[in-house]
């Protein structure tokens, strides 16, 4: 099992679940969007400079992080929740494969 992956998958997860349940965590989207953002930021910088111009798992945390920082402003909209389940299913499977592949 590759820990890092793990727990990287877990924590989007988590965004996920603050974007579907946002009362859950209150004051703390902003953190939590800070990190989407920037992790989505980086995944897609690397992948770029490989050659690798798909990267779904980043664009996923980019629009993820978008929505977290509008919703700890206050902007809401009702298809943000399925972005919410969007997320939690990609950090599912980020789990499932640092759990297949070691």
């Amino acid at each position: 099992m590759s820990p890092i992956f793990f727990v990287l998958g877990l924590v989007d997860i988590f965004a996920g679940i603050s974007v579907v349940y946002p009362h859950l965590v209150g004051d703390f989207l902003f953190y939590i969007a800070f990190y989407s953002l920037v992790k989505g930021a980086i995944s897609i910088v690397i992948s770029f400079g490989a050659g690798y111009y798909t990267d779904w798992m980043g664009f996923t945390d980019v629009i993820t992080g978008i929505v977290l920082a509008l919703m700890s402003f206050g902007v809401s909209f009702s298809f943000f929740f399925y972005i919410g389940i969007f997320a939690i299913v990609k950090g599912l499977y980020c789990v499932a494969m640092s759990l297949i592949y070691k």
